[in-house]
Parts: C-alpha cells; structure tokens; sequence
C-alpha cells in the first residue's frame, strides 16, 4: 500500500491493522506478531498498539513508537496484506535498540528511580507506581546503575 492510497483513505490501514489485532487478541500462534505500529499519513503520525497486550506493556510500546519519532529515524516498510495482517518489509536493529532504550528512559526516568528506590526496594511496587511491567522496571535498575548505587552507599553508612 502506497502513501498515496493511504492518503486517500487513512481508514483503510486503520480498518486493516483492526483485523488484525482481533488474530492476535486470539493469543495462540500470533501472540507477539507485532505490538505497535507508527504511519505516517499526510503530515500526520498515527500510532497504534494492539490492545490483547497488558496496559504496562501498551504503555512500553507507545514510549518505542514515541522513540522512534523523537530519535527521527527512518521508517521502515509495512505493507497490509489483502488478508488484512501487517507485513514488515524492513527491520533495523540498531533503531530498535536506541528505541528501546530511550522509552525505558521516558518511562522510568533515572532521578525518578533514584528518588523512588531509596523509599522501597521492593520492584513490584515500583513497577506498580511507574505503570510499567517488573521485567522493564528491573532492566533500567541495572542499566542505570541505581541499584548498586544503592547497595554501595548503603554499605559505606554502615562502615561509617
């Protein structure tokens, strides 16, 4: 499907991702078959996420697709199938990776982490309070270091 054909029709890719959500809401061999999808249509971003997954993990998948936009990188290739599925033509994975990790930055800022751990440890809690999974909220306590930071300075008030 062109730009041009979506230009005359925005609902058209609407109408076909829908179909498609309502496979994967089926949750059998299509469960991670895509998670969010950014169009660009007429000087318009268009940003849709599959509604069968968990509110942390749609809110993850908008900080990616909110990533790829900030970090202005170039789009890669969906069509639609007359099936109605999304196909992806092109996939760069450096891209995805700097969009990883700036929705997690977005998502559960350091200082906020900092702030946060140093009330609770607990990571469900945290998870709970920054709205994001425990698997996402225990990946950005070790790469950003807060975790340890925590650790040492806790140990170097008991030394003293």
């Amino acid at each position: 499907m062109t730009d041009d054909a979506l230009r005359r029709n925005p609902k058209i890719a609407c109408v076909a991702i829908q179909r498609r959500s309502r496979v994967v809401a089926d949750r059998d061999r299509y469960s991670e078959s895509w998670s969010a999808v950014t169009l660009h249509v007429g000087g318009t971003y268009l940003t849709i996420v599959d509604s069968a997954h968990s509110p942390s993990r749609q809110r993850s998948n908008l900080a990616h697709e909110l990533a790829h936009l900030l970090l202005e990188h170039t789009p890669g290739r969906i069509d639609i199938s007359t099936d109605g599925y999304l196909l992806l033509s092109s996939f760069e994975r450096e891209q995805e990776d700097e969009a990883n990790w700036l929705a997690g930055a977005l998502l559960v800022p350091r200082y906020g982490l900092v702030m946060a751990y140093a009330r609770r440890k607990d990571a469900t809690l945290l998870a709970r309070q920054f709205q994001v999974s425990e698997r996402l909220l225990l990946w950005r306590l070790r790469h950003t270091g807060v975790a340890l930071q925590a650790k040492r300075a806790n140990a170097y008030r008991r030394r003293a």
